[in-house]
């Protein structure tokens, strides 16, 4: 709207010059000035880059949280360091426009929501190198979080079900075996996971951390037409992968949602 008011500067003037005397007492009120043609053209360009964000991550594109995490991180660059050619006006706005959005979308380690899309940035390619040193870091960390809340809530289901199915007895388990002659477990860790309960990590390729440096350094010789693909090409980083299904299967609006629900109902009707 406010872009099509300056295009039609020319024209408003026009009109609104050219009535009557009786005529122009009465549009006198809603007569612009030129400070106030200044100020509609400050509020213009300081709203263009919501403007471009709000169309990239429209529903209409089914936005993911990684493309989502960078559009904010680029608001917030834009909104703080400021330009040198900004009028005090310009200034005042960005300032109000930053308060609401470090409000609405706080960058801290305790909002899910932000920890979310940082970590859907970091396991999508084409985001993953907008990355510095610290988001990379702060992002492993929280996949590392996640995978091992979910593997451990994984494990505890399937726990469960063994041992509702099948108690072993004791000698059942001294049939198993406790001679920790040839292996890193003691005899107490040996008999708790054979009762169903791991304490630790038995074999070090289970353990996500190592796959990180890996993707890290897969991205670093991959070529940019390949990064929609990288995933299915890239079957070797099995825990890093599950975790990518996880993250970027999550939509950046309730569009994807409001979609799938509406075709599960017309079927319903049907």
């Amino acid at each position: 709207m406010l872009q099509r008011l300056i295009e039609l500067k020319a024209q408003v003037i026009t009109i609104l010059s050219d009535v009557n005397k009786q005529k122009g007492k009465q549009l006198e009120s809603i007569y612009l000035t030129p400070s106030e043609w200044i100020l509609i053209n400050e509020i213009k360009c300081v709203l263009e880059p919501f403007q471009i964000v709000l169309e990239a991550l429209s529903g209409s594109n089914y936005p993911t949280l990684a493309k989502a995490y960078n559009a904010l991180k680029a608001l917030y660059v834009y909104l703080e360091l400021g330009n040198v050619f900004d009028s005090f006006n310009m200034g005042v706005m960005k300032q109000l426009l930053l308060a609401y959005l470090t409000h609405y979308f706080p960058r801290n380690d305790n909002n899910e929501q932000y920890c979310l899309m940082r970590a859907a940035a970091y396991v999508d390619p084409p985001e993953h190198l907008s990355l510095d040193n610290d988001e990379l870091e702060k992002a492993e960390v929280y996949i590392k979080s996640l995978y091992d809340r979910l593997t451990l809530t994984l494990h505890d289901e399937t726990s469960s079900n063994t041992a509702q199915q099948q108690k072993p007895g004791a000698d059942e388990i001294k049939e198993e075996g406790l001679d920790t002659k040839n292996n890193h477990l003691s005899i107490y860790e040996l008999f708790l996971r054979r009762t169903g309960i791991r304490t630790k990590v038995v074999n070090g390729e289970e353990n996500i951390s190592l796959e990180f440096d890996r993707y890290k350094r897969m991205l670093n010789m991959l070529t940019k037409p390949r990064y929609n693909t990288f995933w299915k090409d890239n079957t070797c980083l099995k825990r890093l992968r599950s975790m990518t299904k996880v993250l970027l299967a999550i939509p950046g609006t309730s569009v994807p949602s409001e979609s799938c629900f509406s075709i599960s109902d017309n079927f319903v009707r049907k």
